[in-house]
């Protein structure tokens, strides 16, 4: 069978790539239903010379010799091509199996990715949406999501004490950090809590503390979560989350960053600041002038000043030097920005200016096991899923000096095209309630499913 149908076709393409690609088996299938429609279509007393197009060219001369030759040849041409006919016939049956059986041994991937705009969406397109990905009720998954640095009060925690090893969970934190997180996160002093040194360990367990109050109230909600992300230090929780890494692995590597960070904090006079723009805002124009103002009234050979967070549509954080971010918060009308606001933190985060930081985090990060996680988890740094390969290590340490790219995440998993309108619910675990509003602020119709578990 597979000789006279492998020569100068499709199937030879399919034979070297062993017909295990859905997409391509699709193609293939349609291949072979047209073929075999058209050639049966064709009456049986047809003559040869009609068919010969759907015959491999190598037997097209010697069935063109048969119409010369005696009766008994162009009988014998004759049950050749009923022959292929049949083989062709028997190739799509086996193809529609083998498609089934690809599609159950990949699985089907139940995640809410944007949709293509429908402008841009071809029939094809369609199609294979239609072939590899089956309709899903949104409302029956779930986002869940971890804040990061800056969400921070004193007396979180104390909502979440009463659920079964929340307490635990602080107490075993505290021999890993070797002070009293709990009393810290309970009764302060907010100075001491706002340290970096402080903060980013405080706000990583009570978000995974929060997961345990999830857990408690609504198991459907992590039960039917499909892809998670944290905000900058959040990102460790969602990785807890999603089992990638155990909670004393990532507590561990979250001490050893908060450490490099604060540190790195000291070596420059250096800040954040929120910007809220227009559409005409011209921010980098803004950035560029703050280094080079920097430069020659500061005489700093290498300033920074760039956007460190891209919160949702013209909101965004900028950091670097203070005497650049003083510069564009007196000229921010000559630039078209709305507005600017400081940011209670002690450094520069997500900029150049925490390159020091990335070798402390990287030896600490090859000390620790990872694993596969169970569901996708949104990067910081790509907004493409976080995967357990040759990059991670880059991409966690590379978080540091990258901006995140939250609003990219958001339009990732919430973007929609206007007949679609439901979405899955969103969790929102650890202090406070900014990732909630940020996604208010991009979708109004998605936030209607959003819940903020309170600690």
């Amino acid at each position: 069978m597979f000789p006279l149908l492998l020569k100068d076709s499709i199937f030879s393409v399919a034979q070297r790539q062993f017909l295990t690609d859905a997409r391509f088996l699709n193609c293939l299938r349609m291949f072979c239903s047209r073929k075999t429609d058209e050639q049966t279509s064709h009456s049986p007393s047809g003559d040869i010379a009609s068919d010969a197009s759907y015959v491999p060219r190598r037997y097209r001369k010697r069935q063109a010799d048969s119409l010369r030759s005696s009766h008994s040849r162009s009988v014998s041409v004759s049950r050749t091509l009923e022959s292929e006919n049949h083989g062709k016939l028997q190739v799509k049956g086996m193809l529609d199996d083998m498609i089934t059986n690809s599609d159950k041994d990949k699985g089907f991937v139940e995640t809410f990715s944007s949709d293509v705009d429908e402008n841009k969406k071809s029939k094809e397109h369609e199609k294979h949406s239609q072939i590899i990905r089956p309709e899903i009720d949104p409302e029956t998954k779930s986002f869940t999501f971890f804040p990061g640095q800056g969400s921070q009060f004193v007396g979180m925690g104390k909502q979440l004490l009463p659920f079964p090893g929340v307490k635990g969970l602080y107490d075993h934190a505290s021999e890993i950090l070797k002070y009293d997180l709990l009393k810290l996160c309970l009764y302060g002093p907010k100075s001491e809590l706002d340290k970096t040194i402080h903060c980013q360990p405080a706000v990583f367990v009570t978000s995974v503390a929060a997961i345990e109050r999830l857990k408690e109230e609504n198991f459907q909600g992590i039960e039917n979560t499909i892809a998670t992300a944290g905000y900058s230090v959040g990102e460790f929780a969602a990785m807890v989350f999603a089992g990638m890494m155990s909670f004393e692995d990532a507590l561990s590597v979250v001490k050893v960053r908060a450490q490099a960070m604060q540190r790195a904090s000291e070596e420059t006079p250096s800040g954040m600041m929120t910007v809220f723009c227009f559409w005409g805002t011209k921010l980098n124009l803004a950035t560029e002038a703050a280094k080079q103002y920097c430069k020659e009234h500061h005489h700093i050979e290498d300033p920074v000043c760039k956007i460190a967070s891209y919160l949702f549509p013209e909101v965004k954080v900028i950091a670097g030097h203070d005497e650049a971010l003083d510069f564009i918060e007196k000229n921010k009308k000559d630039f078209g920005i709305r507005s600017c606001k400081r940011i209670a933190v002690s450094g520069a985060f997500h900029t150049p200016l925490m390159d020091s930081a990335r070798k402390p985090v990287s030896h600490a990060l090859r000390r620790i096991e990872i694993h596969r996680p169970k569901f996708p988890i949104l990067s910081n740094v790509t907004s493409n899923r976080l995967q357990n390969n040759a990059n991670f290590h880059k991409t966690i340490v590379n978080q540091l000096v990258k901006p995140v790219k939250w609003e990219q995440i958001m339009s990732t998993l919430f973007t929609r095209d206007k007949t679609k309108s439901a979405f899955p619910y969103t969790y929102e675990c650890g202090p406070g309630n900014q990732l909630g509003i940020f996604l208010d602020k991009m979708n109004n119709k998605a936030f209607k499913n959003y819940r903020n578990i309170q600690v």
